[in-house]
């Protein structure tokens, strides 16, 4: 029973831990104690992965993206879309970043025939901003990586999808997925 009671003390300070710890802010002492006394810092305690979905307050859109959720394998409640057109409104997903990294960027859509064959990404990083294509027509319900991006703790992250396109399609928007590949410890 010792055993028990000690993986159970354990659970509830790494529990605890990471109450105290969540949500994550850039400059703050990220550290406590275990029932060892072991320091454990928040990436020992949380995984670095950041999803957002277009229902979260970090998603932002105007009235003319649509909610939908009749196309199959979307995460989420629903998806959102927009037909293309020759004219700018952007669908944007924002996040601070609580430190500075080399960040990989996906992002999932549902495919199918009258989605855009060029689908832009703009992601907005440390050394400027990067558009990334991506065809729509394929590859959906999957992850698919926009890039790997120096990002800097402190800011915000920002990605956007444009519906800039020859009109006739419809561009996707569900998830956007932010990892960082390499962790210092």
């Amino acid at each position: 029973m010792q055993s028990i009671s000690s993986a159970a003390s354990s659970f509830a300070a790494i529990a605890f831990c990471l109450i105290l710890l969540f949500p994550i802010s850039a400059g703050a002492d990220d550290s406590c104690k275990d029932s060892q006394g072991e320091r454990q810092t928040r990436e020992e305690l949380q995984d670095s992965s950041i999803i957002i979905d277009n229902h979260d307050n970090a998603f932002r859109a105007s009235e003319n993206w649509q909610r939908k959720s009749t196309s199959k394998g979307f995460q989420g409640p629903d998806y959102a879309f927009r037909p293309t057109a020759l004219q700018s409104d952007m669908a944007s997903w924002e996040t601070p970043i609580s430190h500075t990294g080399q960040y990989t960027i996906s992002a999932r859509w549902t495919d199918g025939t009258n989605r855009s064959a060029s689908a832009q990404y703009i992601v907005h990083h440390a050394k400027g901003k990067t558009t990334v294509k991506k065809d729509q027509r394929q590859n959906g319900n999957e992850w698919i990586a926009l890039g790997t991006f120096s990002l800097t703790g402190g800011t915000t992250l920002r990605v956007e999808l444009s519906c800039w396109s020859q009109p006739g399609a419809v561009v996707i928007l569900s998830l956007i997925h932010i990892s960082e590949p390499t962790r210092p410890y």
